[in-house]
């Protein structure tokens, strides 16, 4: 990273507080959110993967599982793997470098010995494959941004939808998505009533779900929050990122949100200077 050194040297600095705390793991965030009760249902079935021949099990018992990452972005090496009809299997996803991948194999012992190759040893989940995309198979999720502010709490900055290439499993941007204005993407899904319904529930759960991992992890400053949303209209907290990109409100040209996207991070900075000082900054 370009500016890796000095970013290291300012963290072990005693004047310097650092904004931004990393979360140590999509399966640390999983476990958390896991223990409370409103959040549970919303969460697909999660494992972390311990051995190859796990992947087999679960493909005989569900047909389909993904397979992600612990310490992953930006969609890379996420894999979809299903077991076809015909007795064969099926791998699509992302490579490290963010391109497509698709295999095939005739036996699982092919299949696992290809998985091992790519997996290598990264610590890896495995997860419930959900059907989140449109009816013309268009991968979507809901991007919400939390962040404080100048008052210290948490605020909703904004929602948007990231929509991946038909027949794509991932719907991240830095993998060729696009962005909607949220409203009118799910409107267009789910008609006007369930959509407000929707867009609540997406706020309630927006709201809710820092406070729960804050009293874990000690205190953050902005999450990116991805929720999935399947053809039944049923909500799924897919990851929580504390290092989250902003670009989402700035390729929908929304002035508003892609200031306050930044602004909230200064105001923060300067609530906790003040308290720091005693309330003498100004």
């Amino acid at each position: 990273m370009r500016y890796a050194r000095a970013i290291s040297r300012l963290r072990r600095s005693r004047c310097v507080k650092a904004l931004i705390v990393g979360l140590s793991g999509k399966w640390q965030v999983h476990q958390i959110l896991a223990k409370h009760n409103l959040l549970r249902p919303h969460l697909p079935e999660t494992r972390l993967l311990a051995h190859m021949e796990q992947v087999a099990e679960w493909l005989d018992l569900r047909g389909a599982c993904i397979l992600k990452p612990n310490a992953g972005s930006h969609g890379k090496k996420i894999l979809r793997v299903a077991k076809l009809a015909s007795g064969g299997y099926e791998v699509t996803g992302r490579d490290a470098m963010n391109q497509h991948v698709h295999a095939a194999f005739d036996d699982p012992a092919s299949l696992l010995k290809w998985l091992e190759r790519f997996i290598g040893m990264r610590r890896y989940l495995i997860q419930e494959s959900l059907a989140l995309h449109t009816d013309a198979g268009q991968p979507y999720d809901v991007r919400a941004l939390m962040q404080k502010s100048g008052d210290g709490r948490w605020h909703l900055t904004g929602m948007a939808v990231r929509a991946g290439r038909i027949g794509s499993l991932t719907s991240n941007i830095h993998g060729g998505g696009s962005s909607y204005p949220l409203t009118p993407f799910l409107r267009d899904l789910f008609g006007e009533e369930e959509t407000e319904s929707l867009i609540l529930k997406l706020q309630d759960l927006s709201q809710l779900i820092p406070h729960v991992i804050e009293r874990h992890t000690g205190k953050l400053a902005e999450l990116g929050i991805d929720f999935g949303i399947d053809r039944s209209g049923g909500l799924w907290i897919l990851e929580v990122n504390s290092k989250p990109g902003r670009s989402i409100f700035t390729r929908l040209h929304d002035i508003r949100r892609s200031k306050a996207s930044v602004s909230n991070l200064i105001l923060y900075a300067r609530y906790l200077s003040d308290r720091q000082l005693g309330g003498l900054a100004r």
